[in-house]
């Protein structure tokens, strides 16, 4: 990479592509650092992280491949030395998940469970804390339409449409933060699922009793079904209170509607890990014909 410096790359990012762009970019190929992406963060402060970490996992002659891919031409006119030298036809696509756990050992593959199994409840929390919030705010803007009724005169149309237009922008903002976090989770779950696979696979390798290992999985899998459990139902409870509140205004008929969305793609992805977590139960349950 000595032909490009960093803040080479950093300037043709930052003039080739718009903020929205960037998170685009970050989402479809580096999750770890959308997910690190915060409100009111400026487009400067996204491309120093995306650099920091592609730097940090030697992925730049993958970012340079993503950049020209999106702007054609682009680097060809700027760095024609160092075009030659990459293949920039090529795809260099990340690492899979199945491939990097093909010599994975049995404690290297719960070691790697335990960590995305941390990154799993670490979004479940996030998304409670979100539904705990918008709740809250709410119940804020229930209680102030409830002051006006109770005043004794009629209800001023504008000013309860302006309390309940707050209200949507709450719910607004709180639809947004679920679907940042329904891919991460759902990527953590699944490469999660992944490697404790692998772990299983892993048990034929131990000679003699394997109910140790075979207990620390089931163990692993249990946690990850109650994690799931605890917030399936309240999350369900809350979308049907949001699809239950009368359509008052066109701002708040949106914002209702985007929320409730957001939660049902959210359930949809607990369903499906809820199934696959009984499956893995099924084939673990096969090593030593036992029930969980």
């Amino acid at each position: 990479m000595e032909e490009i410096s960093l803040a080479q790359i950093r300037q043709l990012l930052d003039e080739s592509f718009s903020d929205e762009e960037i998170d685009i970019l970050c989402f479809d190929n580096f999750m770890e650092v959308y997910s690190n992406f915060t409100t009111g963060m400026t487009k400067v402060q996204k491309l120093l992280r995306l650099l920091s970490y592609c730097q940090s996992r030697e992925r730049l002659s993958e970012l340079i491949v993503l950049l020209n891919r999106a702007r054609p031409g682009l680097l060809e006119r700027r760095f024609p030395t160092l075009i030659s030298r990459i293949n920039i036809s090529e795809s260099i696509a990340p690492e899979s998940e199945s491939d990097s756990t093909e010599d994975l050992g049995y404690l290297d593959a719960i070691e790697s469970f335990e960590d995305h199994f941390k990154s799993v409840t670490d979004s479940m929390k996030r998304m409670t804390e979100a539904t705990q919030d918008v709740s809250t705010q709410m119940g804020s803007g229930t209680t102030q339409v409830n002051a006006l009724q109770a005043s004794g005169n009629t209800v001023n149309a504008r000013e309860a449409k302006r309390v309940v237009n707050r209200t949507a922008d709450d719910l607004e903002t709180f639809a947004k933060r679920m679907e940042a976090e329904v891919p991460i989770f759902t990527k953590a779950f699944q490469r999660g699922i992944i490697v404790l696979n692998k772990a299983m696979t892993l048990l034929d390798d131990f000679s003699g009793d394997t109910k140790e290992q075979i207990v620390q999985v089931r163990s692993m899998l249990q946690q990850l079904e109650t994690v799931i459990d605890s917030s399936d139902s309240p999350l369900q409870a809350f979308r049907n209170s949001i699809a239950r509140i009368p359509r008052v205004t066109t701002t708040f008929n949106k914002s209702k509607r985007h929320a409730v969305g957001a939660l049902d793609s959210l359930l949809v992805e607990l369903a499906r890990s809820k199934a696959t977590v009984r499956d893995a139960q099924s084939v673990l349950n096969g090593f030593d014909g036992t029930e969980s």
